[in-house]
C-alpha cells in the first residue's frame, strides 16, 4: 500500500441559499432551488436582452445570489469607510478564509501544525 500525505484543515464557503457547508448540503438533500430571478440592482437593463442569440447581453432572468451575506470590516480591523471602494470578492474570501482557519481550529490550539501518519 502507498503511503499519500492528506491534510484536512478547515472547510468554509457560502452558496446562493447557504451560508455555510452544512445548510448547502441540507439545500441538496431537500432539492432546494436557490435561483431566483435577478434583482434590479445586480443587472443593468443596458446589458440584458431577450434573445438568446444576442452577444455580450444577459439573456438570463434568473440566477444564483448571494443577498444575504453580512461582512464586518471592524472584525479585521477595517475601517468600514475603507469597505466602500473594496471588491466585494476580496472580502469575501477574506472572511471565508477566516472561518475555514477556525473551523482547522488554527487559532484555538495555539501551536505550530505537525505532520501525523494516518
Amino acid at each position: 500500500m502507498k503511503k499519500t500525505d492528506v491534510a484536512i484543515v478547515g472547510l468554509s464557503c457560502v452558496f446562493p441559499g447557504a451560508q455555510d457547508a452544512n445548510m448547502f448540503w441540507q439545500n441538496i438533500i431537500n432539492k432546494v432551488d436557490s435561483t431566483e430571478f435577478a434583482p434590479s440592482d445586480r443587472i443593468d437593463p443596458i446589458h440584458f436582452s431577450d434573445g438568446p442569440g444576442t452577444v455580450d447581453r444577459f439573456y438570463c432572468k434568473r440566477g444564483g445570489f448571494i443577498s444575504d451575506y453580512v461582512f464586518d470590516p471592524t472584525a479585521f480591523g477595517i475601517l468600514p469607510l475603507a469597505v466602500e471602494g473594496t471588491e466585494p470578492d476580496h472580502l469575501l474570501t477574506l472572511d471565508l478564509v477566516q472561518k475555514a482557519l477556525e473551523d482547522a481550529g488554527v487559532f484555538q490550539n495555539r501551536y505550530p501544525w505537525k505532520r501525523r501518519e494516518l
